[in-house]
């Protein structure tokens, strides 16, 4: 099992330090296979993710398995 996580600032619209779902799926390891993805809402098509992306925090959560 392994499970990875990232986590941003949302200042204006700017993820600080980066985009987070990058970021977290860069720690993914090799051979591996993604069971779930948690992520905070920051879409447009929300009112709580207009907020979160105005002022807020973002996260990403990935768990899985590795493959031998």
């Amino acid at each position: 099992m392994f499970s990875s996580h990232a986590e941003s600032v949302n200042l204006l619209g700017l993820q600080i330090p980066g985009n987070t779902m990058e970021r977290a799926k860069a720690l993914v390891p090799a051979n591996s296979e993604i069971k779930t993805i948690n992520a905070t809402p920051n879409d447009t098509s929300s009112v709580l993710g207009v907020i979160n992306r105005i002022i807020g925090f973002d996260m990403v959560n990935i768990s899985g398995e590795i493959n031998k």
